[in-house]
């Protein structure tokens, strides 16, 4: 974003209420008995504040058909101001506050709007590992499915968006693949957290934080390190690789082949399907191919490693 960017977007943002508004501010998470007595100014900057941290103008995450005119809520969604607004605050604030609010976001974006990072669906938080060799599995699996989505027929540009998509979701599957490993392992294997204590910086300070290794310590980083999977963006390779060599107790595989599929996925994801130019991706048969082949081969080997320090 540009530094002229940066200040338009400052100065659009809705001006701060009163900071004992909040419950959390990272969430913006409003306090219900501030919110009660509070003017109506104050309610409805506090109330579009958390709305805004936690919905966005969908042309700014979300992929866009225009043969059918509509976007891809891929990670939840559309919601309608009016429908969240009423559910969270309607036994707080009059709905007449509440209602003016609604209209003023209908006219800024209209009903539909989409997730942010807070509030996203992501494939990954209802999973449930039973075995070890169900990540790999899954994964052929899905590729599978994702291959056969290319051979579905329609428009040209129907099915240049699709092939996209399919892209797109390649990655996240392995995403999804490095997660159910660091869920299954960190949970069966006794071994995973010691590794991490010892050897992952980040584990290392925090057990210290806590004061110390001892076995509540251990509870409580074990407990944080399993919530804390479901919030890793685990497209980001190279900080993940270390933790996850040392959970898993294995040498990770070369990131380098991810490395240009994994910021194709960002243009597809987050700009509309073109790069930094303005130039959209036509992802080809074959491109959807090779990022198949690649991350298959990627997961196998970890999944090798895996089996190989079993045995």
């Amino acid at each position: 974003m540009s530094l002229t960017d940066r200040i338009i977007e400052m100065q659009s943002r809705p001006p701060e209420p009163d900071p004992a508004a909040f419950s959390d501010m990272a969430t913006r998470e409003v306090d219900d008995g501030w919110l009660a007595t509070a003017p109506q100014s104050e309610q409805t900057k506090a109330m579009r504040l958390w709305f805004l941290e936690r919905y966005c103008d969908p042309q700014t995450e979300t992929p866009y058909n225009s043969d059918a005119g509509a976007y891809f809520f891929l990670r939840g969604g559309p919601y309608d101001p009016n429908d969240v607004l009423q559910e969270r605050f309607d036994n707080v604030v009059s709905y007449e506050v509440i209602a003016e609010l609604v209209d003023e976001l209908h006219q800024e974006v209209g009903h539909e709007w989409a997730p942010t990072e807070l509030t996203a669906e992501d494939e990954w938080d209802d999973v449930f590992v039973d075995r070890p060799d169900g990540p790999i599995q899954r994964l052929e699996e899905r590729l599978v499915e994702l291959r056969t989505m290319t051979e579905l027929q329609g428009l040209p540009m129907t099915r240049i968006l699709l092939r996209q998509l399919v892209y797109a979701a390649v990655i996240t599957t392995l995403e999804t693949f490095l997660w159910e490993q660091a869920a299954y392992w960190l949970e069966r294997d006794a071994a995973a957290l010691g590794r991490l204590i010892q050897q992952h910086p980040q584990t290392q300070q925090r057990i210290s934080q806590l004061g110390g290794d001892s076995e509540g310590n251990r509870a409580t980083i074990a407990a944080e390190l399993t919530q804390g999977l479901k919030a890793k963006v685990w497209h980001r390779w190279e900080k993940n690789g270390p933790f996850l060599g040392h959970l898993l107790g294995i040498t990770m595989p070369s990131h380098a082949a991810l490395e240009a599929p994994t910021k194709i996925r960002h243009d597809i994801a987050h700009r509309g399907g073109k790069d930094t130019e303005h130039n959209p991706h036509n992802i080809s048969q074959a491109s959807v191919d090779e990022l198949i082949a690649v991350v298959t081969s990627y997961a196998q080997e970890v999944q090798a490693a895996i089996n190989g320090r079993q045995a």
